[in-house]
Order: structure tokens, then C-alpha cells, then sequence
């Protein structure tokens, strides 16, 4: 809890209540680890994937691990989310 009160640099989750109920967003010195549990079909990994977004377009690197997609599939969303594009004009190729 202490990390959480603390008045360091904060890296914004890009959802308004989220980042206000977490005091600005997760700590910017990547001390942060984030657990996402829901329902099957909820959607975590777009929820997730937007996170990562969010943390690429503030210039930070951003890890994903995940055992149900492909990295083809995240990469795709993540890309048009960059790019403001259609996610079904892009095309990744293995």
C-alpha cells in the first residue's frame, strides 16, 4: 500500500477512474504489477491490450504474456490502436 500513497511519478492507465482511483496510475519506475481477472468473453486481453497501448504512447517498453493469444493477434490490435487504423485493415504476417 505504500507504493500506492506514495507522490512518485505516475504512468497513466488511460481510463479516467482507474488512473483516479489508483492515485494518478501505476508508478512510472516499473514497480508495478497488474492482476486482470474476469469472466471468460469479458474482455481482459482488449482491456490489457489498451493498457499496453496507453504505456507505449507515454514512451515506456511494455511486456505481454499471455497463454491464450498469439503474439500475432496482440500485435495486430496494438498496431491499430497506434496507428488509428481499423483493426481489420491490418495485416501481420507470420
Amino acid at each position: 500500500m505504500d507504493e500506492w500513497s506514495t507522490s512518485e511519478a505516475r504512468l497513466s492507465f488511460g481510463y479516467d477512474n482507474l488512473d483516479s482511483f489508483t492515485n494518478g496510475g501505476m508508478p512510472s519506475k516499473g514497480k508495478f504489477l497488474g492482476v486482470v481477472a474476469a469472466p471468460t468473453n469479458m474482455g481482459k486481453s482488449i482491456f490489457l491490450g489498451n493498457i499496453a497501448t496507453n504505456a507505449v504512447k507515454q514512451g515506456k517498453r511494455v511486456l505481454i504474456i499471455s497463454l491464450e493469444m498469439s503474439e500475432m493477434v496482440y500485435a495486430s490490435r496494438i498496431y491499430a490502436d497506434l496507428y488509428n487504423m481499423d483493426i481489420d485493415s491490418v495485416n501481420v504476417s507470420t
